[in-house]
């Protein structure tokens, strides 16, 4: 509770204790016994009747601005209240937002990392798959000149065959 609003109420307290003892123009003593005594009285009581009710309307007006008052600092209090709460909700909205950021970059710079080795991959697949290639286009060389060779390498022994049986021939008829 604000202190304005704490003095507002001790003034409304006080207005309240004035209730009960309202002040008039002249509050005579005790009556004596005298007629006249009575009949001042009388007049006194009647001359304070106008001011007792001035009094009560003035102090009916009193509680009524301070009961303004006291509705104008609460519903000030409560703004208050209600825009330290949007300001730690802002606060904390932009936490959130600010570790959010720092996640969405952390996740790009992996992300990046990734597409990174992705390529140097890729670049290395590709330089192995020329590798291979010229390594296969080798090995069909090497087997076509092996297949080459292979098929010389049979006509000779063929040829050592027909020379062998030819030999024979000629070894047969001269034995």
């Amino acid at each position: 509770m604000s202190l304005i609003h704490s003095d507002l109420l001790e003034d409304q307290e006080e207005i309240d204790s004035d209730d009960d003892n309202p002040p008039l123009a002249h509050t005579p003593e005790k009556p004596s016994g005298h007629w006249r005594t009575f009949k001042t009285q009388d007049v006194l009581s009647k001359q304070a009747d106008p001011v007792h009710a001035a009094y009560v309307k003035l102090r009916a007006e009193a509680h009524a601005e301070i009961a303004e008052f006291i509705t104008f600092f609460s519903e000030v209090e409560e703004r208050e209240a209600r825009i330290k709460a949007l300001q730690e909700a802002t606060e904390d909205s932009n936490a959130r937002t600010k570790a959010l950021q720092e996640a969405t970059e952390e996740r790009e710079a992996r992300t990046k990392a990734l597409r990174d080795a992705t390529e140097e991959g890729l670049t290395e697949t590709a330089q192995l798959r020329a590798e291979a290639d010229k390594a296969t286009a080798e090995v069909q060389r090497v087997v076509a000149e092996t297949e080459s060779q292979m098929r010389d390498f049979k006509m000779q022994i063929e040829r050592f065959r027909q020379s062998e049986a030819h030999i024979e021939k000629i070894l047969a008829s001269v034995l």
